[in-house]
C-alpha cells in the first residue's frame, strides 16, 4: 500500500524532461510524469515550468474540484469541450483517439493562449 495519500489534489513528482507551466501531463513511474499526449490520459496539470529531466513540478489533479489553468494549441471558444493534444496542450479538435479532459471557461485566442478549464 502506498503512502501517498493525497487530500488537496496537488501532487509531486519529477520529470523526465523540461515541461512548461499549464501542461497535462501523465504518470510514467510513481514519481515520473512526462508531457501527455493526444491519446494519452492525463493525470493532471503543471503548476510551474521545469527545466531539465528530474526537476520536481507539482501536478494539479484532474479530479481536484474547481477550474485549471490550461495552455491552448489553438484558438477554442468559450464553453467548449477540450480535448487533450500534442505536447500537454488541449484543443477542441475530437480526433477520434483524443481524450476529453473538460470545458472551456474562457476564449483562446490562439496557440500559447492560458485558459481556463473545467476538467470533466
Amino acid at each position: 500500500m502506498s503512502d501517498r495519500e493525497n487530500h488537496d489534489g496537488n501532487l509531486s513528482f519529477n520529470v523526465d524532461a523540461a515541461i512548461p507551466e499549464a501542461r497535462l501531463v501523465k504518470m510514467d513511474s510513481a514519481t515520473v510524469v512526462s508531457a501527455a499526449g493526444l491519446a494519452e490520459t492525463p493525470l493532471g496539470v503543471t503548476s510551474s515550468a521545469t527545466f531539465a529531466a528530474g526537476d520536481g513540478v507539482n501536478v494539479r489533479a484532474l479530479n481536484r474540484p474547481g477550474t485549471v489553468t490550461m495552455e491552448a494549441s489553438k484558438a477554442i471558444a468559450i464553453n467548449t469541450v477540450v480535448y487533450g493534444a500534442a505536447l500537454g496542450k488541449i484543443t477542441d479538435s475530437s480526433a477520434s483517439s483524443a481524450v476529453r479532459v473538460g470545458i472551456s471557461m474562457e476564449v483562446a485566442a490562439a496557440d500559447g493562449d492560458y485558459i481556463q478549464v473545467m476538467p470533466d
